[in-house]
């Protein structure tokens, strides 16, 4: 009874071993090297400013991912880099068989602008297309700005004369001095007494305003 037990169990785990084994060769059959970069990426900077770009990598549990980033000129050409240089790449690796190459540009340069793309092996990713523009380069791509401006400014302007206008009219004519007529005032002998006008003055300066006393009235 015992031997056909340990001969039970045996081949158990040989077919676990084998069952394990065939899946992780399937994992493996599914990965394919590969670069992915999505097509027609294109980035516009001004001249100077900073610039980062990069593309992702699939190499299926392979320690060796050596990656090169090249630009597109009349021919293929590597990308110059180095600590010491303005352009420097980075690696990232996200798990065990994917990562990401950046490329990064410090203060860009007018010559920076172009086609670039990343090789690794056999494979190479979708271009890159990097354009740097001057700042009046940039303000002439965009001429609706100045449109925008120019709206802002008559809009401005005309919002000034309707209110200067209704000011004027509002003020026209109104030499009031805000007391009703036959305004009167009772007050004992010896008491403290005051007595106002409200003045309604069209501009900035405060007119000369001067009390007088009827005399003679009755």
């Amino acid at each position: 009874m015992l031997p056909n037990y340990c001969r039970t169990v045996l081949h158990a785990s040989l077919l676990a071993v084998l069952v394990l084994k065939l899946n992780a060769d399937s994992e493996d059959s599914d990965c394919s090297l590969g670069i992915e970069v999505r097509r027609n990426t294109a980035f516009e900077i001004l001249l100077g400013q900073d610039l980062v770009i990069n593309c992702k990598i699939i190499f299926c549990n392979d320690s060796q991912h050596a990656v090169t980033w090249f630009k597109l000129d009349e021919k293929n050409v590597p990308v110059t880099v180095s600590d010491s240089s303005r352009i420097k790449t980075e690696w990232k690796e996200l798990n065990k068989s994917e990562g990401v190459l950046y490329l990064k540009f410090q203060k860009v340069l007018s010559n920076d602008s172009g086609l670039y793309h990343c090789h690794y092996g056999h494979e190479v990713g979708h271009s890159i297309n990097v354009s740097v523009h001057d700042g009046a380069t940039g303000t002439q791509q965009n001429p609706w700005m100045y449109v925008y401006s120019a709206a802002g400014i008559v809009a401005f302007v005309i919002i000034v004369i309707v209110m200067s206008v209704i000011s004027m009219r509002g003020c026209k004519g109104n030499d009031s001095d805000g007391l009703l007529p036959g305004t009167a005032f009772e007050i004992f002998l010896g008491q403290d007494f005051i007595i106002n006008c409200t003045i309604v003055f069209c501009n900035d300066s405060p007119p000369a305003v001067t009390w007088y006393k009827e005399l003679n009235r009755f």
